[in-house]
């Protein structure tokens, strides 16, 4: 009983202080800023010469010391334990392979030791008792060692039971971790969520202002003007008689004496009217509210008990179709933009891609930070996936740790990501050595990868669930560039190409509709190619010689219910909407310097992600 437990014991301590790259226990352990802790080989192989690099366990970034990862803080205490363990394996292997050895007596080298004296708690042989030991009271020395094994057993039950209880607390403190940095994120992107709101409100109010500014300069200047209009005419007047007065003299006629002159009437009719001044006009003046109440409307950051945080973060996230869920889907706002640059959970650097599963979560291509993050329709974080290339750790798969091989076995920076029928990712990427198409459960396991010819451009992904087709978009050439679309089975087997004859030239983005109609989006040829599903071009829209609404720079694609096509107008900023003829229907402002991609989710909101601002947007319900 008592081995099974120290078993057990010992498996709790190694999984607590195993390296998670390298999986075992630390050697020279260095603690991150983060204050996750790995082997200082496995962090200098995992840096691979850069000077900052990503946390293998929450990927934000770490920049270690001038002297880089040596340099950093070492973990002591795991050393210390881990060198405990270490030991004490070592100790049980050496103490198993040992034959049991009869003890012989120091003082005399051909008796063995039989006896044990209890006054000087020391083992003795039967000719010891003579002057040392006399008058002692002596015991058989195998009665005494039971003794003080049966003793020494009890201890050891009770010690390991204490050790044992010690390391499910030390459990149950990564568990509260994590839950800690669940709420963490749950209340930033509440107050995130929050702040946008304010902002929209904040904007609607500036808009309201500026109109009524501009409403009021607006009076003031027809005011004016009509005043300017109306001295211009007595000008004219007064202008013509003095005028015709002065010819009179000039000419000096009799006329001038008979003449019953209109200088008299002009000048008599200004002679007694006041002298012009100008309008009283109402200026509009802008008086700010003190920042401090405004900031103050956002809310407030409660401190509450873990326990009753998490049930609240629990009852936020229920799932839509839930009692819960219904509501949130009622006061979800018009419009919802989260993320901002950066490299935490929830920011973006370069979002690409965007894909909106069938219950509801959003899987946003993180280009710059080589994964892909998913969030809900409220815009709450909910996990991250690193678009690796292998789905083992390199130990595992018996790679050597050299740093020229980190990027290729590692990860690719991701373009675009669609989903497959079994609601599967597929991420489009590249790599210093080549593109890939790579196939991902919804967690990130790796199921499948298909290598690709490496291109420069951005690349496009979309799933034919019905044929179980993979299309991905490609651009070849430098200067006089061509772009196609190449068709895959899943297991990576090469269909045909699409698209060869039609000019093609930048493709970036595509969609499949309902019908199985292909949808490519061409970012120099500012036109949507639309071929069916055997491949064969149908029509274009969207450039001059085909379209009355013209789109310059389209990006992200994809379609409706209905069949209606929305593409991302990188011109304008606005999503242009088409029925599925190609005919124009309207277009939707997205206040988006730089849309890029969009995906339709089947609740009818639309998400579009912005590569310039580095953030997300969900619409509720605009077509």
């Amino acid at each position: 009983m008592a081995e099974a437990v120290q078993s057990s014991l010992c498996g709790k301590l190694r999984e607590e202080l195993s390296c998670s790259i390298c999986l075992e226990l630390f050697y020279r352990p260095k603690v991150l800023p983060c204050k996750h802790t790995f082997c200082q080989d496995c962090l200098l192989d995992w840096a691979g010469g850069q000077e900052c690099f990503k946390c293998p366990v929450c990927h934000l970034w770490a920049e270690p010391p001038a002297e880089g990862v040596p340099d950093l803080p070492d973990g002591r205490l795991v050393e210390n334990l881990c060198e405990q363990i270490r030991i004490q394996a070592a100790v049980m292997d050496e103490t198993a392979e040992q034959p049991h050895l009869a003890h012989m007596c120091s003082r005399h080298p051909q008796v063995q030791l039989k006896l044990y004296c209890n006054n000087c708690h020391i083992a003795i042989c039967s000719a010891c008792p003579g002057k040392v030991h006399a008058g002692h009271r002596t015991v058989n020395l195998e009665k005494a060692l039971e003794e003080r094994i049966t003793e020494d057993r009890g201890l050891i039950v009770e010690g390991r039971t204490m050790l044992e209880t010690y390391c499910d607390f030390i459990i149950g403190l990564r568990g509260t971790e994590k839950k800690l940095e669940e709420q963490k994120q749950q209340t930033e992107c509440s107050i995130t969520q929050a702040y946008n709101q304010i902002l929209q409100k904040l904007r609607e109010a500036k808009d309201d202002m500026l109109s009524k500014v501009e409403q009021k300069h607006k009076q003031n200047v027809d005011a004016i003007q009509s005043q300017r209009e109306g001295i211009l005419a007595d000008l004219s007047e007064l202008s013509a008689a003095c005028d015709s007065a002065e010819l009179n003299i000039q000419k000096r006629g009799m006329g001038i004496l008979e003449q019953d002159t209109g200088l008299i009437k002009v000048v008599g009719k200004y002679r007694d009217r006041a002298a012009p001044s100008p309008i009283p006009t109402d200026v509009a003046v802008f008086q700010p509210t003190d920042i401090t109440s405004a900031v103050q409307t956002l809310g407030q950051v409660n401190i509450e008990p873990l326990k009753s945080a998490l049930l609240k973060v629990a009852h936020r996230q229920e799932p839509i179709g839930s009692s819960g869920g219904e509501s949130q889907k009622k006061d979800l706002p018009k419009r919802i933009t989260f993320g901002g640059k950066g490299v935490k959970k929830g920011k973006f650097t370069r979002p690409l891609g965007v894909a909106v599963s069938g219950d509801g979560h959003i899987f946003v291509a993180d280009c710059g930070n080589d994964r892909i993050q998913v969030f809900n329709l409220q815009g709450t974080f909910v996990h991250s996936i690193v678009t690796r290339l292998s789905g083992h750790s390199r130990k595992t798969m018996g790679f050597a740790f050299q740093r020229t091989q980190h990027r290729y076995n590692e990860v690719m920076s991701p373009h675009d990501v669609a989903i497959d029928g079994d609601a599967n990712l597929w991420v489009v990427g590249d790599t210093d050595i080549s593109d890939f198409a790579v196939k991902y459960t919804t967690q990130g396991s790796l199921l499948a990868k298909i290598e690709l010819q490496k291109t420069r451009a951005c690349r496009g992904i979309a799933v034919d669930t019905r044929r179980d087709r993979i299309l991905v978009t490609q651009t070849v050439g430098t200067y006089l560039e061509q772009g196609v679309v190449q068709e895959f089975r899943s297991d990576g087997t090469l269909v045909k190409i699409v698209g060869k004859r039609q000019g093609m030239n930048h493709p970036q983005y595509i969609t499949v509709d309902r019908e199985g109609n292909i949808l490519v989006s061409d970012y120099f040829s500012d036109c949507v190619y639309v071929y069916d599903n055997s491949g064969s071009f149908k029509f274009k829209f969207g450039d001059r010689a085909s379209s009355e609404h013209r789109l310059k720079y389209p990006r992200g694609i994809c379609t409706d219910s209905s069949g209606n096509i929305v593409v991302a107008d990188g011109r304008s900023g606005c999503l242009e909407v088409f029925d599925k003829t190609g005919r124009f229907v309207k277009s939707i402002t997205t206040d988006s310097s730089g849309p890029c991609a969009v995906a339709m989710a089947k609740q009818g909101h639309l998400v579009v992600t912005d590569e310039r601002e580095d953030t997300v947007t969900i619409f509720e319900k605009l077509i």
